[in-house]
């Protein structure tokens, strides 16, 4: 025994040989140099503030340059992943193929779905191999497995508001508004305190993104001195497609605007027709109207030449134009004989052109601040919010998601485990015991209690598939906008996607469900929920985390394990509606004509409609309108073509009040206090009344569609004494927010041109809607995910024209002590 033990100890042991082996291998791997640098170039954007801004839960743009450093060839993938709600690593990838021949660099844009909150180590970058092996690179000058930048990105809140200034040259001064709200007077600029906190960022023209994934993050574009050459098509593509999602974009442009008018994306879409350039020394009327007095002037008494007349250093290149007729004038100047800012709608978004460069617009005294909050109609923070502007928002983004999280399931699958629980409880020991000792059969006790162990299971699972259904499950939510008359459509979706078993599958989110066949580039997206900003909130993982791949610009989403449960998805979509709604209002002193109405053509019955009716229009300073907007209960819209008259489903005072008095308590600010019981956190929304209680989804969307106007006073009382917050926030539902879409028109008069506004229809429909989920399991065809319709809703929101009548200026509703 002795000996045994001791010839065994003499020597290493075949295990110990290969673990020296493998230490050996890894050893030599490690010092071995790396076939590829990379250097990660961007993530997000660049902020004048400092650090990178990105934002959680929308598409961050990372931009990596490659190069070779040994090798003469090399082919693989390069990847960004970050977690999902349940832990689930999502990742990006794109091939890589350089060639030392070629140059040996090349530069990729991943799409990284940010998730602060859960990844510590955010925007690792993975290098793979032909064979999908990870190799070691060389980042900051040293070899590793991953690249990484060289300083983590700020993540800046949904309720900020980012400026993307895209120029040539060094950002201009719109860096002012940075100062201003920091509460820093300087000698052209008076502080203004903004509701949303500002951050600006600048990249030069060729760093924008070919896809409008990449500036999801960001609020408004301003393009200074614009050359249509100065973006490839694609980007200009992909900026327009920003747009129409929800983007502002802001074009300044007077020496090359030419170029402007010989590209044909941006022309159709520009406001403007752009004749030829010419010189002004001034532009009065424009700088009067847009642009904010020099702070030193503010307080002064007028001067015998108004700051406004004061002329340019030196005459200043101007385009002059002409607005187009769906296009809206904002000013004219005399000098140069034409428009010189004149804005459209598109889509959700809005496009902005200056026939000057904002550079030289404010080479004259003016202040910067005060000009691009009237360019952007960016609200400022009333008296009563400006004692504490660190108060933090609550987010409603629950309440919405909570449509698709299966919580009616849940319930259901709770009580029948408990009645199967109680039910195999007194089975198995009293019921069967009774049955066995009536036959003399307790031998056989074990055998029998096994026996209904399993019916017991068999039958608990039939019953939990027959509630939950035998094949994969859809509860899905959709937000819908459209013009009058159009029957193309824009759409915010929320899927809950379930299954019966554990197993992988790919979605797939098309335009079009009809036209439905393969995958291609879209304007679509579809991402998994990341899970809950909130940092009060608790998050959960999987034991086992797994990968999956999303494919941003064909909106798929590739091998995702489903375990049996519940996996959240986010989509955005353009296409068709099937149908549309068409309308007209007519206003006259903010009151509608008899002959104003609405048109549902979708096909779909909408439910509980309200119609949103501003009476002014966004001007300085840009507060909350919540008590100047109407807001009216108009019934459900049939689906069967019927012409519906507004009015008297709009005006029904109750027989002891007037007109005036009824439009004092019709306002959206009278809503707003009715609405914001859906975001207590102790639950004092059981007194909501019966006019708005229209489920908790149903209350948060529309909490969310109106909170640009949402004023702090109408969330006073519980919310101050046990929430400690005043605010909501616009948590991942930034592109709902209609505050820029809604204007009351201007009336037409001697000295005022006719202006046309729009009202905003909301509905809801119990109905999935024309946008439609696509699976498939391996190797198959892409097949309609058949959502079930008792857990589907769709919300349209379609605008409305109003055309302003002649009839004098609008005169606001009386007060309540004027109607006393």
């Amino acid at each position: 025994m002795l000996t045994r033990r001791y010839a065994t100890n003499s020597g290493p042991s075949l295990r110990q040989l290969h673990a020296l082996r493998a230490t050996v291998v890894l050893s030599i791997a490690a010092l071995a140099p790396a076939a590829v640098e990379i250097n990660v170039t961007q993530i997000g954007y660049p902020s004048l503030r400092g650090a990178s801004v990105v934002r959680n839960g929308v598409w961050t743009p990372v931009v990596a340059d490659l190069a070779l450093v040994n090798e003469a060839a090399f082919d693989g993938t390069l990847r960004v992943a970050q977690r999902d709600s349940d832990g689930d690593l999502c990742f990006d990838s794109v091939e890589i193929h350089l060639r030392r021949e070629n140059g040996g660099t090349q530069r990729v844009w991943l799409y990284a779905l940010t998730n602060a909150r859960r990844d510590a180590n955010k925007y690792q970058l993975q290098l793979l191999d032909a064979n999908g092996e990870a190799v070691k690179v060389v980042s900051q000058g040293e070899v590793s497995a991953t690249a990484a930048p060289a300083e983590q990105p700020t993540v800046i809140s949904d309720d900020d508001w980012l400026a993307l200034s895209v120029s040539t040259r060094p950002v201009g001064r719109i860096r002012e508004m940075l100062a201003a709200h920091d509460g820093r007077d300087t000698d052209v600029a008076r502080g203004i305190a903004f509701r949303r906190e500002p951050h600006i960022a600048h990249v030069a023209p060729a760093d924008l993104p070919e896809h409008w994934l990449g500036l999801e993050m960001v609020d408004a574009v301003v393009w200074e001195d614009a050359k249509a050459d100065d973006l490839s098509e694609r980007q200009r593509e992909a900026l327009l497609e920003w747009v129409r999602q929800g983007g502002r974009l802001l074009i300044a442009s007077s020496r090359y605007a030419g170029s402007l008018a010989i590209a044909p994306a941006l022309e159709a879409v520009l406001p403007v027709r752009i004749g030829e350039v010419t010189t002004a020394e001034n532009l009065p009327d424009f700088r009067r109207d847009f642009v904010a007095p020099p702070y030193q002037e503010a307080d002064k008494p007028p001067e015998p030449t108004p700051w406004y007349d004061v002329k340019f250093p030196q005459p200043v290149p101007v385009a002059r134009c002409l607005t187009k007729p769906d296009a809206l004038r904002l000013a004219y100047e005399e000098g140069v004989l034409g428009d010189v800012a004149a804005k459209r709608r598109l889509g959700r978004g809005e496009v902005i052109f200056l026939a000057v460069t904002t550079n030289d617009l404010l080479s004259a005294p003016g202040g910067a601040a005060g000009f691009f909050q009237r360019m952007f109609a960016l609200a400022e923070l009333e008296e009563s919010e400006r004692t504490d502007r660190s108060i933090s928002g609550i987010s409603v983004f629950a309440k919405v998601a909570g449509a698709v999280s299966f919580a009616t399931s849940g319930g259901l699958y709770l009580l029948l485990a408990t009645l199967a629980s109680i039910a195999y409880v007194a089975i198995s020991t009293l019921g069967m015991w009774q049955f066995l000792t009536r036959r003399g059969w307790r031998q056989h006790s074990w055998t029998a209690f096994a026996v209904t162990a399993a019916l017991a299971s068999a039958t608990t699972v039939l019953a939990v598939n027959f509630q939950r259904g035998f094949g994969d499950s859809l509860h899905q939510l959709c937000v819908l906008d459209a013009d009058s008359g159009s029957s193309q459509g824009l759409g915010t979706c929320l899927f809950g996607v379930r299954t019966t078993a554990d197993k992988e599958i790919d979605l797939w989110f098309p335009p079009d469900p009809l036209a439905a066949s393969d995958p291609t580039a879209t304007a679509c997206f579809l991402r998994p929920i990341p899970g809950e900003n909130d940092q009060l909130s608790t998050s959960s993982s999987f034991v086992d985390p797994e990968e999956y791949r999303v494919v941003p610009a064909s909106a798929v989403v590739d091998d995702v394990r489903i375990r049996a449960t519940l996996k959240q998805f986010e989509g955005r979509w353009r296409g068709p509606l099937g149908g549309k709604v068409s309308g007209e209002i007519k206003t006259r002193r903010g009151i509608l004509s008899d002959d104003s109405y609405i048109v549902n053509d979708l096909g779909v019955e909408l439910k509980q409609c309200l119609l949103l009716q501003p009476t002014t229009n966004l001007t300085a300073p840009y507060r909350s309108r919540s008590d100047l907007i109407q807001l009216f209960d108009i019934g459900d819209l049939p689906s069967d073509g019927t012409r519906v008259a507004l009015t008297p489903r709009c005006y029904r005072p109750q027989t002891s009040e007037s007109l005036s008095q009824f439009l004092v308590r019709s306002t959206l600010s009278d809503a707003h206090r009715e609405w914001k019981n859906v975001i207590s956190l102790i639950g004092f929304g059981a007194g909501t009344s019966a006019r708005y209680a229209r489920g908790e989804e149903k209350r948060a969307l529309l909490l969310a569609s109106t909170i640009g106007e949402l004023s702090p006073q109408s969330l006073a009382g519980l919310m101050d004494q046990f929430m400690g917050a005043r605010t909501v926030s616009r948590d991942r539902l930034r592109s709902l927010d209609l505050r820029e879409q809604m204007e009351a028109g201007w009336p037409a008069g001697e000295t005022n041109e006719a202006r046309d506004g729009s009202a905003i229809l909301i509905g809801f429909a119990d109905h999935p809607g024309p946008a439609r989920l696509f699976r498939r399991e391996g190797d198959r065809k892409f097949q309609l995910l058949k959502p079930d319709e008792r857990y589907s809703m769709t919300m349209y929101r379609v605008r409305i024209p109003i055309r302003v009548l002649e009839g004098g200026t609008y005169r606001p509703p009386a007060t309540e002590e004027e109607t006393e």
